[in-house]
């Protein structure tokens, strides 16, 4: 019996305060974990991605990865439940998400490490 591929939960996008962006975008919840353009040579983790609608109708879907870069679902990028045999992951990705968690154990190599994301402060807030 074949089962259904794994997604994991996404992190919400920044930006979601800015009126045009919440009315225009909705959050996708739920994803395959890894991403990979038709023209990359890495294999990205998928950190939060985005619909975006244009006169009421899915225009696109942007997916952002762990390490700061991001793609678009379509024709020049897709989704993936796991990496193909001789697949490379992007390392950046991979050690950003298993420092924040993700994995479970937070470790690299038998070492201890750890990622915090930054958070982002409002324009007009002083920082504590």
């Amino acid at each position: 019996m074949k089962t259904a591929p794994e997604k994991i939960k996404l992190a919400k996008c920044k930006g979601h305060d800015n009126p045009f962006f919440a009315k225009n975008t909705k959050s996708v919840q739920f994803s395959l974990p890894y991403f990979k353009t038709r023209q990359g040579e890495y294999f990205h983790r998928v950190r939060h991605a985005n619909n975006h609608w244009r006169g009421g109708e899915l225009s696109h879907t942007s997916v952002g990865f762990w390490c700061g870069n991001g793609g678009f679902i379509g024709e020049k990028g897709r989704l993936y439940a796991k990496i193909p045999e001789g697949g490379v992951l992007c390392a950046t990705c991979e050690g950003k998400a298993i420092g924040a968690g993700l994995d479970g154990e937070r470790k690299i190599n038998g070492k201890k490490v750890m990622y915090s994301p930054k958070t982002i402060r409002k324009q007009n807030e002083k920082p504590t």
